[in-house]
């Protein structure tokens, strides 16, 4: 009988040892707590997955939000043991689901209406309280932390302090399903005292990152800041909006002196500073149907989108209602192509009788937060010049008649060039964005009517330029109305107009 119960013990301890590590309460420290739950998993005890079962008689738990509440007093433990998953997903299936709100606008961003899903409302809400500089700190590689609410972490203007911070040892993190800056069942400010200072995700030197289906709302500094080459990082359907409370020189994602990463499908609004920035980057990122609207509200940096270094591509993203540029291109940045982006009534802000453009390719003297007035680079003869995608020449539209069912047009553009065209955004302001994209046209290709060489003089408008003459005719498209305002720009060599 003494030996059947010896063996019984020696097989239920075996059994825990197999599992993760599980947080029992809301308590600070302790028996149970997340702070010893990290402890032992950091010592190699358990599967590597901490899980949240709680009961709802813990003090933590509120009943009438449906939120078990961590009010942490210090930091938690740097997270050091690889492929660690935190699941916060694991309360709901321990308790049901006591916070079924949906959180996040949902719907559909980019031009290819990519559905934007909600994030279910998690149980497990993280706060920092005053000074404490991280939430979660990543020091080991493919660490997992899902289905939390995270906010009240960093200090003011510290842009490497935060809800999450990965340090150089923590690449391939996967961070997903979380409500990041935000309560964990709304997602209206949370206010001085509780919002958070820093920035939502910080990653440093840390590559391979994937962020997906979150919520980044209300931090003081950025959405998303990664720096020091944190490089191919892949962002996808999140929700950025109202970051940049206290700097305004950070975005709500800034690819900061990086490379590689991809943006797609994320909804990035209301940032005080631009949307999307690769500031100081090497280049190589694709920014792809995503929907970034009216950024730049605190009018330092202004733009939807600002791109730095080389081979950027920032294709089919609705562009719209940000203070500053659409696009701003840098004056060292060069081999970005833009390509069948709706931009649209950009330059709200500050007013001005010269608003800011759609694209905006900047000269080295030019202003490289917000571009300076009146915005626009007239074209030139040669167009051999030092700038922004090398300042190439707009193509410039002549005539543009409809005959019946089909719709005539000409003008001209850089030979070999790829022409796009677009609805304009208001026929009558002085520079129309290309709201809707329609066509698109190889200069010297079987679909060009005309092989002419002719130069045109218009130093007031289009600017004076010796170019190849362009000329296609086709069924008229649905969604060209008469009177419409035709908007065209060329890309060569990957850089666009």
């Amino acid at each position: 009988m003494k030996a059947c119960l010896l063996a019984s013990l020696f097989l239920l301890v075996g059994s825990l040892a197999s599992f993760g590590q599980a947080v029992t309460t809301t308590a600070d420290a302790g028996p149970g707590s997340l702070r010893r739950a990290i402890v032992m998993a950091n010592a190699g005890h358990g599967d590597g997955e901490i899980v949240f079962n709680i009961p709802t008689s813990d003090a933590g738990f509120n009943s009438a939000r449906g939120v078990f509440v961590f009010q942490l007093q210090s930091e938690l433990p740097t997270l050091t043991r690889s492929h660690l998953i935190i699941n916060g997903a694991s309360q709901t299936a321990f308790t049901g689901n006591t916070n079924s709100v949906p959180l996040g606008s949902g719907g559909t961003v980019g031009t290819s209406e990519l559905p934007l899903p909600h994030v279910d409302g998690p149980e497990i809400e993280l706060v920092g309280q005053a000074g404490l500089k991280y939430g979660f700190r990543i020091a080991a590689e493919h660490v997992r932390i899902q289905r939390l609410a995270i906010l009240g972490f960093g200090q003011p203007s510290q842009s490497r302090m935060g809800s999450i911070v990965i340090t150089p040892d923590g690449s391939g993190a996967w961070i997903e399903g979380n409500c990041l800056g935000s309560f964990a069942d709304r997602t209206d400010d949370p206010g001085e005292g509780l919002r958070t200072e820093g920035s939502n995700i910080v990653g440093v030197q840390a590559d391979s990152v994937t962020v997906k289906n979150n919520l980044l709302l209300w931090a003081g500094v950025a959405g998303i800041y990664t720096t020091d080459y944190a490089d191919d990082w892949w962002i996808e359907g999140n929700e950025i909006s109202n970051n940049n409370q206290v700097e305004d020189r950070l975005d709500g994602i800034d690819l900061a002196v990086s490379q590689g990463s991809t943006v797609v499908g994320n909804r990035i609004t209301d940032n005080g500073g631009n949307g999307i920035d690769t500031h100081r980057s090497i280049g190589w990122h694709t920014i792809e149907n995503n929907t970034i609207l009216n950024n730049g509200v605190k009018g330092v940096e202004t733009s939807g989108v600002r791109l730095y270094g080389l081979n950027n591509v920032a294709m089919n993203n609705v562009i719209a209602e940000n203070a500053g540029a659409g696009i701003l291109v840098t004056s060292a940045a060069a081999k970005n192509t833009l390509s069948q982006n709706a931009i649209y009534d950009n330059g709200s802000a500050p007013a001005s009788t010269s608003p800011a453009i759609g694209i905006d390719l900047l000269s080295a003297i030019e202003n490289h937060e917000r571009g300076t007035a009146p915005y626009r680079t007239l074209n030139d003869p040669a167009d051999q010049d030092d700038g922004g995608n090398g300042l190439l020449n707009y193509p410039v539209i002549d005539q543009a008649r409809a005959q019946g069912d089909s719709i005539f047009i000409a003008g001209w553009t850089t030979p070999g060039s790829t022409v796009e065209f677009f609805v304009g955004d208001h026929s009558t302001r002085t520079a129309p964005q290309g709201k809707r994209y329609l066509f698109s046209l190889v200069e010297g290709s079987v679909a060009d009517n005309d092989a002419t060489h002719t130069g045109y003089d218009a130093p007031g408008t289009w600017g004076t330029d010796s170019a190849a003459r362009f000329a296609i005719g086709l069924l008229r498209p649905d969604n060209l109305d008469e009177g419409a305002a035709l908007i065209a720009t060329a890309t060569l060599y990957e850089s666009t107009s």
